[in-house]
């Protein structure tokens, strides 16, 4: 019972409740209500990063360039002339996160693939798909802590065979010994010039205001081949355990893990004790 030890702040470490992702967003809304504070973002800003096609919208409002898409409803028919973008494109699920879903056959060159991959995800994950147009170039991994933006990160994609596209994949994160997962590694701090470094630094921060995330997240860039970058991913709570990327960032930046937590946790408490102040006056 979480009243019997009535925590200052609650470390919110939940990323899904007996395998809903959505659920996510209900915990921290829980505690909320329960007036506790906690460390990372809101229920709501949670709850609109999960869906993808909100979370594109929203960045659209703001200006924020992010790949054309359109939804596909798992419920509704479509036709090669509804879709409307430029192959080659990318099928995600709506609603999950941790790279679910998403494999080799992920990115389709023509509609007969498209159809192929809807059907397979649907069928297996009975979910709504997001298409978006696949952008060609690097893959970046920006951690936020606060309103600072750490060291940015690449996806090394070396070594992959070449009929694989350059993807951050599920068995790239978690299956050993896969192809994905031999030729996925993280490069920290990624080399970039001065000018597109900033151009990201811009982009990733003003994508973490426009979903207004606290405390920490990682936004997930393409840097199109002419050095364009466009948002694919905005990651609310990533994981932050001492092997993870966002761990990775925080040590490039001479911040080690233990003060990465406190500082998580120094955010939580900043706002306790605010919430205290009013409430006493």
């Amino acid at each position: 019972n979480i009243n019997t030890f009535n925590p200052d702040v609650i470390y919110n470490f939940v990323e899904s409740v007996e395998g809903v992702s959505a659920y996510e967003s209900c915990m921290a809304g829980l505690f909320e209500l329960l007036r506790y504070e906690f460390t990372g973002c809101s229920p709501i800003t949670l709850g609109n990063c999960l869906n993808k096609a909100r979370t594109k919208a929203i960045l659209k409002s703001r200006g924020i360039i992010t790949p054309e898409y359109r939804t596909l409803r798992k419920t509704k028919r479509f036709t090669e002339k509804e879709i409307k973008l430029s192959y080659p494109l990318i099928l995600k699920l709506m609603n999950e996160d941790a790279s679910i879903g998403i494999s080799e056959f992920s990115v389709v060159k023509n509609y007969s693939e498209l159809r192929k991959q809807f059907s397979f995800l649907v069928a297996t994950y009975n979910q709504d798909i997001i298409l978006e147009e696949f952008i060609q170039g690097r893959e970046l991994n920006v951690a936020m802590l606060g309103g600072r933006v750490l060291p940015i990160s690449e996806i090394s994609f070396d070594g992959l065979a070449e009929d694989f596209p350059n993807i951050v994949t599920y068995d790239g994160k978690w299956t050993e010994g896969s192809e994905y997962y031999n030729h996925t590694k993280p490069i920290c701090p990624a080399q970039l010039g001065e000018r597109i470094k900033k151009k990201i630094q811009i982009t990733a921060l003003a994508a973490y205001d426009a979903l207004n995330c606290r405390d920490y997240a990682r936004v997930d860039i393409r840097l199109r081949n002419d050095g364009v970058p466009y948002v694919i991913e905005v990651n609310p709570n990533p994981d932050i355990s001492s092997d993870s990327g966002f761990a990775r960032a925080a040590t490039a930046d001479g911040i080690n893990y233990d003060d990465l937590l406190y500082t998580i946790a120094n955010f939580a408490l900043i706002r306790k004790q605010r919430s205290d102040r009013k409430s006493v006056v």
